[in-house]
């Protein structure tokens, strides 16, 4: 409103603010395109992790009980089943982090370490949910292997895997909303039942392209390196 009201004219800008030069023949660039891959694999952990956080507090969860601690070779970061994940996240979203001016083995880092601890968050989140829903049966997750570790690619083995299966949608925000949810299933038609209502909920089947499902396929090509598999998507 301020800025409205001081009625100026600001300059519009149509090329990169970027690159900067910190010194003769040093420029650094790409801070708003590069490293695509870990940027996502950033926001869509951090999201993941403020509601299993939520999850934690409200249901009681100790580490002890989700028994699923991230290997680290540094210190612990805290007691907590979700630390390791926000020791990970932390020192990714560092300046030199996502804006890419890193080096590409400490990126690799990066994305594994996210991986890593997404694999115990998703130990308590299963724990939680099954605590505060009165769930018996095994809660899963879309990991992309038996290790949990599909670091930044949109792969689940367990939707694709079978022919029907329940979802559990959480909301971690403070009042109602509607949003989409994306499943990679098999098939080309499937019927969703809202199962407090009974209600058919509109959905749709969506074919996805041969370069996309040729990724775990590219992989497995690569598995002898521990930092497999991390495309720009």
């Amino acid at each position: 409103m301020a800025t409205q009201k001081a009625q100026v004219k600001w300059e519009v800008r149509q090329d990169d603010i970027f690159p900067l030069g910190d010194a003769a023949h040093h420029y650094w660039s790409g801070y708003f395109t590069s490293r695509p891959s870990l940027k996502r694999q950033v926001r869509f952990a951090s999201n993941f992790l403020n509601s299993a956080r939520q999850m934690e507090v409200i249901s009681g969860v100790t580490a002890e009980e989700v028994d699923t601690p991230t290997t680290r070779p540094s210190p612990p970061v805290g007691q907590s089943w979700t630390d390791s994940m926000e020791g990970a996240i932390g020192v990714a979203t560092h300046h030199d982090g996502m804006s890419g001016t890193e080096r590409q083995d400490v990126s690799n880092d990066y994305s594994q370490r996210i991986s890593e601890g997404h694999f115990e968050v998703e130990a308590g989140v299963a724990k939680s949910l099954q605590k505060l829903a009165g769930i018996t049966e095994e809660i899963g997750h879309c990991n992309c292997n038996e290790a949990g570790n599909c670091l930044n690619i949109s792969v689940c083995a367990y939707t694709t895997g079978a022919d029907s299966f329940k979802v559990i949608a959480w909301n971690p925000e403070g009042q109602n909303t509607t949003s989409w949810l994306r499943l990679p299933v098999s098939g080309a038609a499937y019927t969703v039942t809202d199962l407090s209502t009974k209600a058919v909920v509109p959905n749709q089947a969506t074919v996805i392209d041969a370069r996309t499902k040729a990724l775990p396929l590219l992989c497995k090509i690569v598995t002898l390196s521990r930092f497999a598999c991390s495309p720009s998507r």
